[in-house]
């Protein structure tokens, strides 16, 4: 898995077997890559070592957030997901912590990040969803800015199992393998690799409260209309 921020400045790789992510610059010029160096679950090959044995057990997938503060890393043996703040200097990663099994903080679930095989994230960033393929759900959880940039609130499995909300779907989500957001972040796809199937996900828009403002006659008025947060509910 490959990610890239926004500004097209730094590209990550995950070294699966490896446990690292690699880190490159991009030039403009001639689209070549330099190599910057890697974090790594250890100091193995040269790496800057997290010196937690879950958070890159397998890296297998990766995004980067959209105001560039943040990758995320799923590693699929660790059962885990990995958060980084990425210095906007150098592109360096800082490990901020995981969320999961073994090393990581426990969610209290376990079919939302077993085994995640693929990350999403909303266009807003507040949501990161998680292809548990080895829980047969998918996993959600809000990104904030805080020094813990994840939280757990749930998610949806085959049969519920987990507990996750059920979708009543064995084919679904039978090992679900990949992801993608709609732009407007209204629907989420995934792919169920076992099950043959894609399934379609709809998130609820955001709440937005009634406001009255006073219109003179024949003159423009801005009106702001405040807003619940702007990845509304989660998938259901």
């Amino acid at each position: 898995s490959i990610a890239v921020t926004r500004d097209g400045r730094f590209v990550y790789a995950a070294a699966r077997t490896g446990d690292t992510i690699a880190r490159f610059t991009f030039n403009n010029a001639n689209g070549t890559l330099s190599y910057l160096g890697c974090v790594g679950a250890s100091t193995a090959g040269g790496c800057s070592s997290i010196a937690n044995a879950s958070a890159l057990n397998a890296p297998v997938s990766l995004v980067v957030s959209p105001d560039g503060g943040n990758l995320f890393a799923a590693a699929q043996d660790g059962s885990a997901i990995a958060a980084f703040a990425i210095n906007p200097v150098d592109g360096s990663l800082g490990f901020v912590g995981c969320d999961g099994s073994g090393e990581c903080t426990s969610i209290g679930n376990g079919n939302a990040a077993n085994a995640p095989a693929a990350l999403a994230m909303s266009p807003s960033g507040g949501r990161l969803y998680t292809a548990s393929a080895g829980g047969n759900a998918i996993g959600i959880f809000a990104r904030s800015v805080s020094a813990d940039p994840l939280g757990f609130l749930g998610c949806i499995s085959a049969d519920g199992a987990g507990p996750c909300a059920s979708a009543a779907n064995g084919a679904a989500f039978n090992s679900p393998s990949a992801l993608a957001v709609s732009p407007d972040g209204r629907h989420l796809y995934g792919t169920a690799r076992n099950g043959h199937a894609v399934a379609l996900l709809g998130v609820a828009p955001p709440a937005c409260a009634p406001v009255t403002v006073p219109t003179p006659f024949q003159t423009g008025v801005r009106v702001h209309l405040p807003c619940g947060d702007p990845d509304g509910g989660d998938p259901v």
